[in-house]
């Protein structure tokens, strides 16, 4: 039967689960739920039509500040809480499993970059390889367990229109490659109390990659979803106008005791 659950203080009927088609979430970036950072001025405008976020870039030039799986990393981002479907928010001593969808769309002029989108403990800190001793804070990395979606690189500012890279970063990348504007890459995340571990696969590609975590050593730090702008490489620059298309969702699945 239904249940009618308080969700932040409004009660809602909440149909019964139906795991044989789970619907996820479609990520829409402008619809004014998101913190924005975006230190190196690096995103010219953001768009949503269509299903798909649109990122218009400045000039951004080449380094690991732009990189998805890099210590250094402070690139452009968007998050907020990490709720499950009653509303209740997750922590790090929580487990779960997270699903999310990346399909890339060609534009006319994009560079080597791309979205990423995954789980952060610290979206306000720098860096995502760090896991370890991350918490909630300014001074700490962002512990950004994610996969990401870029274009293919041709040159030093140049992307293919129609080919594209997939990486999962946790502490370094693993990456699958050669995937086209028709791929839907899936991330799946087994997070469990503090440590799990990430897969991605394609619905038109013969490639998978998976990854472990970084175990995380807070148990109560909240977990917060979060969407990046950023380059697989760090050698990868980008002109003013270069354009980005993606169709992104996401799903969490709390597994209680």
């Amino acid at each position: 039967m239904p249940d009618i659950i308080n969700q932040n203080g409004t009660w809602v009927l909440q149909p019964d689960a139906n795991f044989s088609s789970l619907e996820l979430e479609t990520i829409d970036l402008t619809d004014g739920s998101w913190n924005h950072i975006d230190i190196n001025s690096t995103v010219s405008a953001v768009g949503f039509s269509d299903g798909a976020n649109k990122v218009v870039t400045n000039a951004i030039a080449g380094g690991t500040v732009n990189q998805f799986s890099n210590s250094n990393q402070n690139m452009a981002r968007w998050y907020k809480n990490l709720v499950d479907s009653d509303g209740v928010q997750l922590t790090t001593g929580d487990s779960f499993i997270f699903i999310s969808t990346i399909q890339p769309l060609s534009s006319s002029n994009p560079a080597a970059f791309g979205f990423g989108c995954g789980i952060s403990v610290n979206p306000i800190g720098t860096g995502s390889n760090t896991n370890a001793t991350c918490t909630t804070g300014g001074a700490f990395q962002q512990s950004w367990l994610s996969f990401s979606v870029t274009n293919e690189q041709i040159g030093s500012n140049e992307g293919r229109k129609h080919e594209y890279d997939c990486n999962v970063n946790s502490g370094g990348g693993v990456n699958m490659a050669n995937l086209l504007t028709s791929s839907i890459a899936t991330y799946v995340q087994n997070f469990g109390f503090t440590n799990g571990g990430a897969s991605v696969s394609t619905n038109n590609v013969d490639g998978r990659v998976s990854k472990n975590n970084l175990t995380i050593n807070s148990l109560t730090s909240s977990l917060f979803l979060q969407v990046g702008f950023g380059s697989r490489q760090n050698s990868v620059s980008a002109l003013s106008n270069a354009e980005h298309k993606q169709i992104i969702k996401f799903k969490v699945i709390r597994l209680k005791p």
